[in-house]
């Protein structure tokens, strides 16, 4: 029996595991398509929040739920990654649960969804998430060829050489340090904060909510401030 292209993709990465190569490993090719998804997207755990790493191209649907998890602050990702499990919804619009309520009420181009911890040393470091713009499960067949492919992403995560600037690992004290691409979100919070006198918490909350009322990236407005193109108040 010929081999199916997701078993070729994940024997292609579970061989780049066994020569420890890093995170530049995965396809640079689209294959969401291979697990009955529209997008897939990789995500690290901060203390700050999600950062992108990885999305599979070119469909803009994966980075654009990212961001807007990270805007609202909830969903299957922040979810995945908090408890250690993971998490899927056939129809998001319609779901029964209560789950994810600003998600559901902005995301409407998506259907399905699931989010896939990466664990390491007992804890969450990413998440890997898949998107499909119509309902429906994921079939169990897809659902087991990507835990597959998140045990090798994560490994092939944890093989990355620290002075590959792609992607950094560094452990220190059982915490893991990445380069943050939102780092100019967490620099116009800093100034939002400063600015109103107010704890970053509150600071962040305020700079997604104009994201989310204005209908705009949460990195697009975070640009704005600190570029003085928008003003804090």
């Amino acid at each position: 029996m010929p081999e199916s292209e997701p078993d070729a993709l994940l024997r292609a990465l579970r061989g780049a595991v066994r020569a420890a190569q890093g995170w530049l490993a995965p396809p640079d090719t689209p294959c969401a398509h291979l697990f009955g998804l529209d997008a897939l997207t990789v995500s690290v755990a901060t203390s700050y929040g999600l950062e992108p790493l990885w999305h599979d191209a070119p469909h803009p649907l994966g980075p654009e739920i990212d961001d807007l998890q990270c805007a609202l602050g909830e969903g299957p990702a922040y979810d995945a990654v908090r408890t250690g499990e993971t998490r899927t919804e056939p129809d998001l619009a319609n779901s029964s649960t209560t789950r994810w309520p600003a998600l559901r009420r902005y995301a409407d181009e998506v259907g399905a969804l699931v989010a896939i911890p990466l664990r390491a040393r007992a804890r969450s470091i990413a998440v890997l998430n898949g998107y499909r713009t119509h309902a429906g499960p994921v079939t169990d067949d897809h659902l087991d060829a990507l835990h597959l492919l998140a045990h090798h992403t994560l490994h092939l995560y944890l093989h990355t050489p620290r002075d590959v600037s792609a992607a950094l690992r560094q452990p220190e004290a059982d915490h893991y340090r990445f380069p943050l691409r939102h780092a100019e979100v967490h620099q116009a919070t800093g100034m939002l904060a400063a600015r109103l006198e107010l704890p970053l918490s509150d600071a962040r909350l305020r700079l997604r909510a104009y994201a989310i009322v204005h209908g705009r990236p949460l990195a697009e407005v975070a640009h704005a401030i600190t570029t003085r193109q928008l003003r804090p108040e």
